[in-house]
């Protein structure tokens, strides 16, 4: 470990309680290699103006005070301590770090892009504008692809040459599956993540499962939105559901227990399209060999036809025949999932490139 090297990691979740496995195996990493420390700040900044009621609004206010007082409780008690450098999640804390300090780096997970309303609200306005005026000065950026890359600099007005980048997937450490793989007799099909209609399809295909239980099982785990927990009571055949909250490297142990991932998000703006590289619901399912169905419009789409690691659908009545397709391959099917997390999704792949690129 090298001490003199301080670093300061600002995310979205509290320190005690990381959920999310990517933002984990990054921290958990620097922690060891160079101590470095971390702060939660409340306010994402993504939704702030997608709302015009007075509540909405009040509430970002207070969200937006309640980050300002932990920055500046947290400055106040680390006063001696020299971090080296600052990497901060998604544009608007970045903004608000780099007020402070010179030596940030922005990790970009969430941008608001510009076929979204609420680009043109006076929150996203000084966001985008406060954003390009500090990239151009730190130029450092952690970003998922180059697809995302290209967007994040048209929503930003920014040139490729005023940025010091680095691609970092989603991705997450491997794991050894406690199950041999195989060919089930009747799949269990699982989702994950924010169960709920509005992102992720969910509502959709509970209704199919209603008519087509006795050829899969379906499995929900992750976060139940209120109107799906409502309608769940008024199905005849209720999916198998989850809401345990794990520890992020004891997700695999739910993924394990299914035979295909199905990954539905739906889009309606470019920020949720470009998802290849973005998704941590596909890493999960990589990593075990778990073939996936995706339904939606994001490219997704491309990435399962390209690598061969399952079935894209454009309507849900398609999924008895992908769930078909896939029984036939899956042995194969498994094995390209694998093959493709391991070159392109394993997080130990990067970390250490990354440490030497924050240095450079």
């Amino acid at each position: 470990m090298d001490s003199k090297k301080r670093i300061l990691i600002i995310g979205f979740e509290k320190k005690e309680a990381i959920s999310y496995p990517h933002l984990k195996d990054v921290t958990d990493y620097f922690k060891f290699q160079c101590e470095a420390d971390y702060l939660y700040f409340r306010e994402r900044g993504y939704f702030l103006g997608s709302s015009t009621s007075m509540k909405a609004n009040i509430q970002y206010m207070i969200s937006i005070l309640i980050s300002s007082f932990h920055l500046t409780q947290f400055i106040y008690k680390n006063i001696c301590n020299k971090y080296e450098k600052i990497i901060v999640i998604d544009n608007f804390a970045y903004v608000v770090i780099s007020m402070f300090a010179k030596n940030t780096s922005l990790w970009s997970h969430d941008f608001v892009t510009n076929d979204q309303v609420h680009k043109n609200s006076m929150y996203q306005k000084t966001i985008n504008k406060l954003t390009n005026y500090f990239l151009k000065q730190r130029q450092k950026i952690i970003i998922q692809d180059t697809n995302r890359l290209k967007l994040f600099c048209i929503t930003h007005c920014l040139n490729y040459s005023d940025l010091d980048i680095f691609c970092l997937p989603v991705s997450g450490c491997p794991t050894i599956s406690e199950q041999i793989t195989k060919t089930p007799i009747v799949p269990r099909i699982l989702q994950i993540g924010g169960i709920n209609q509005h992102r992720s399809y969910s509502y959709d295909l509970m209704k199919h499962y209603e008519n087509n239980a006795t050829k899969y099982e379906l499995h929900l785990h992750g976060f139940f939105d209120q109107f799906i927990k409502e309608e769940i009571n008024h199905l005849k055949h209720i999916p198998f559901c989850s809401t345990l909250e794990l520890e992020p490297n004891k997700v695999n142990k739910i993924i394990e227990k299914c035979d295909i991932g199905f990954i539905g998000y739906k889009t309606d703006n470019l920020n949720f399209y470009y998802i290849s590289f973005a998704s941590g619901q596909l890493v999960e399912f990589l990593k075990l060999g778990k073939p996936i169905i995706v339904f939606g419009n994001t490219d997704l789409v491309n990435l399962v036809k390209e690598h061969n690691l399952g079935f894209a659908i454009v309507s849900l009545e398609e999924l008895n025949s992908a769930i078909s397709y896939i029984l036939i391959n899956y042995e194969q099917l498994s094995i390209n999932c694998k093959k493709l997390f391991n070159e392109k999704y394993n997080i130990q792949n990067y970390l250490e490139n990354l440490h030497l690129w924050l240095y450079k």
